[in-house]
């Protein structure tokens, strides 16, 4: 599997050198200073200093598209490692201003450009393979202190965990739409809420369910008139079709807040702890699904597919019966032009069948042909004599 996926990166996407060479970059941050706590409140600040200056970083050699596709598959990954990544050169501003500590530095970027790139191209072309999985989120509350699941807290982390796995590249399912059929099912009928979406994901072909459950807590400092809203989130996912569990994650956020347990204010913090905790677990999850499906064999194989000196008419028969064949997952378009056509091509068909397959419908439709390469992944037919 590793050497696919080196052998496909070589051959789609551009050489970028290793590492980036000393890339210096302003790193900015602020904090507003809760109870006089001015020691929390820097902290704070150089975190999100450095944070920004990573993502200043990677987007010195990440293109633009990239960025916005696919910033946030590494965003936490990136920065969970921060400090072995930024080197300060020197520091422009490191001061409180009206209630609100500033921390501003120069430093130097030195993240391995491979590794990111590696790992963004990597998760793309498994979940080509995979076929783009749709999957469901729901909550099945179970400890006694769980939150009910008309908690604002449970919305923010429910769209934070949808909305991460839809960023990895999963599919998610509008189950709300779906709601009058639990109500059938769970309340009319009886049955218990897990089995009630495990059915009606069957009936509308979900792939995976993610159920999850949230708690929340506190752990307050009274010498600094400050405390900690936690938020704890455990989330299981499993496959609809055979019911296996895939992977199971577990973490707690907080956030610091001067306010009392029970007040607004108090709740606002628990969510925005809770969504961070559902971000957490989201990339993990997406980590572990992907290396599910690869250990059951649920990923295919990915192919490069050219076609020399063939016509238009000729190039048009060949993307329809490719797409037609047994175990087609997915395919696009690399490169198309007068007499060229390159395909990057999904399919969990055995390597020596698609050549089979091939040749097979390129003389049922009349296309004359010559077998020019066939090696591991790569094939390339065009006209004999040419």
């Amino acid at each position: 599997m590793k050497d696919k996926i080196k052998f496909l990166l070589l051959l789609f996407f551009i050489t970028f050198s290793p590492y980036l060479a000393g890339a210096t970059v302003i790193g900015k941050g602020q904090a507003i200073i809760i109870s006089g706590n001015e020691v929390v409140a820097r902290k704070q600040a150089v975190d999100n200093a450095q944070r920004d200056a990573i993502e200043k970083g990677a987007g010195t050699f990440l293109s633009a598209s990239t960025k916005v596709k696919n910033w946030e598959v590494i965003r936490d990954d990136v920065f969970t490692t921060a400090r072995g990544l930024v080197k300060t050169v020197r520091e422009i501003k490191d001061q409180k201003e009206n209630g609100v500590w500033y921390y501003e530095f120069e430093a130097e970027v030195t993240e391995s450009t491979n590794n990111i790139k590696n790992k963004l191209q990597e998760l793309r072309i498994l979940h080509q393979k995979m076929g783009n999985k749709r999957l469901m989120v729901i909550y099945t509350p179970v400890q006694e202190n769980a939150f009910e699941e008309n908690d604002p807290a449970v919305n923010s982390a429910r769209d934070a965990l949808k909305q991460g796995l839809n960023e990895l590249g999963f599919t998610t399912f509008n189950q709300q739409k779906l709601s009058y059929q639990y109500e059938k099912l769970h309340k009319t009928e009886g049955i218990k809420p897990k089995e009630a979406w495990k059915q009606i994901a069957n009936d509308n072909q979900v792939d995976i369910i993610v159920e999850f459950e949230l708690w929340g807590g506190k752990q307050r400092n009274r010498a600094m008139g400050i405390a900690r809203a936690k938020s704890g989130i455990r989330v299981n996912v499993f496959d609809v079709s055979t019911s296996r569990d895939i992977a199971t994650s577990q973490t707690e956020q907080s956030q610091v807040t001067s306010a009392k347990p029970g007040s607004y204010e108090w709740n606002n913090s628990l969510t925005k702890a809770a969504n961070k905790a559902a971000q957490v677990v989201a990339s993990e999850s997406a980590e572990k699904i992907i290396k599910y499906y690869m250990t059951v064999g649920d990923i295919g194989n990915a192919f490069e597919l050219i076609f020399k000196n063939f016509t238009e008419d000729e190039t048009d028969k060949i993307q329809l019966f490719l797409e037609t064949f047994e175990g087609y997952q997915s395919s696009s378009i690399l490169e198309f032009q007068p007499e060229l056509m390159k395909i990057e091509y999904y399919s969990n068909l055995r390597k020596g069948r698609l050549p089979r397959l091939i040749k097979g419908e390129l003389k049922r439709n009349g296309i004359i042909y010559q077998t020019k390469e066939i090696k591991g992944s790569r094939l390339v037919f065009g006209k004999p004599n040419r």
